[in-house]
C-alpha cells in the first residue's frame, strides 16, 4: 500500500468522523429545543396566543426595529414570526435593511408605509428610494391592504413613490403628504398636484397635505 492510498483512507476516515459529529450536533440541537419547550411557559403557549402577544409588541414599530431581538429569541419564535405576515404590518424606509426585511415578511403587502426622505442627504435619500424601487419592481399589489401612507420629501423623490397612487387603495384611511424644498431649492414654488383613486373608493379619516393639492381636496369631507 503506497502513500497515496493511505491518504485516501485518512480522508475517508476524516469525512466519516465529521459526518458523525454533525449528526450528534443535530440531535443535540433537537433535544435542547424540546427541553426548552418543556421548560419555558412562553414556548408552551398555543401558536395563536403567541402571535397575539407578538402583535402587541410589534405595534410599537418606531425608529428602532423592535422585532430584531425578539426574532432571535429561539427557533420557535423565529419560525412563527417568519410565517405570520400580519406581524410585519409597517414598512419605514428610514430603517433601510430592516425595512426591506419587513417588506419581504409582509409579502409586499404591508398596512402602513412611511417614506420620509432627507433632501439634504443625497446618499441617504438614494438608499431609502431603493426600498420603494424594489417594492415596485418585485411585488404586485393584488390585494392592497395599505391603511396608512406617509410621504415627506422633495419633488425629486416623487417618481419613486407616486406609482403607489396608481394602485387601488380601498383600505386607505390616513394620508400624509408633505412636499419640502430640495437641496437646491429655497421654497416649493407650486403645489404638487396628486392624482389618487376617486374619493368614493376610499375611506379617508385623515388627510394631511403640505405643498400638495388634489382636484377634490377642497370639497372632500373627511369621515
Amino acid at each position: 500500500m503506497g502513500p497515496f492510498s493511505v491518504k485516501i483512507a485518512d480522508d475517508a476516515t476524516l469525512k466519516k468522523a465529521e459526518a458523525e459529529v454533525t449528526t450528534v450536533l443535530v440531535h443535540l440541537k433537537q433535544l435542547f429545543r424540546v427541553k426548552n419547550q418543556h421548560r419555558s411557559p412562553l414556548l408552551r403557549l398555543p401558536t395563536e396566543i403567541t402571535i397575539h402577544i407578538l402583535s402587541f409588541v410589534m405595534e410599537d414599530m418606531g425608529s428602532y426595529p423592535v422585532w430584531r431581538p425578539i426574532f432571535t429569541t429561539c427557533y420557535r419564535i423565529r419560525r412563527i414570526m417568519s410565517d405570520t405576515t400580519a406581524l410585519w404590518w409597517k414598512v419605514d424606509v428610514s430603517l433601510g435593511r430592516e425595512a426591506e426585511v419587513a417588506l419581504m415578511r409582509s409579502q409586499g403587502n404591508p398596512r402602513a408605509m412611511v417614506a420620509r426622505f432627507n433632501p439634504w442627504d443625497k446618499r441617504d435619500t438614494i438608499k431609502r428610494e431603493s426600498v420603494l424601487i424594489r417594492w415596485r419592481d418585485q411585488w404586485v399589489l393584488q390585494d392592497c391592504r395599505l391603511r396608512t401612507l406617509v410621504f415627506y420629501g422633495s419633488t425629486s423623490s416623487l417618481p419613486h413613490f407616486s406609482w403607489i397612487f396608481k394602485t387601488s387603495l380601498p383600505c386607505l384611511d390616513r394620508l400624509e403628504f408633505h412636499v419640502v424644498p430640495g437641496i437646491r431649492d429655497n421654497v416649493v414654488s407650486d403645489p404638487v398636484a396628486l392624482q389618487l383613486p376617486t374619493p368614493t373608493n376610499m375611506q379617508l379619516r385623515v388627510l394631511d397635505l403640505h405643498n400638495a393639492i388634489m382636484p377634490w381636496s377642497s370639497t372632500f369631507s373627511l369621515a
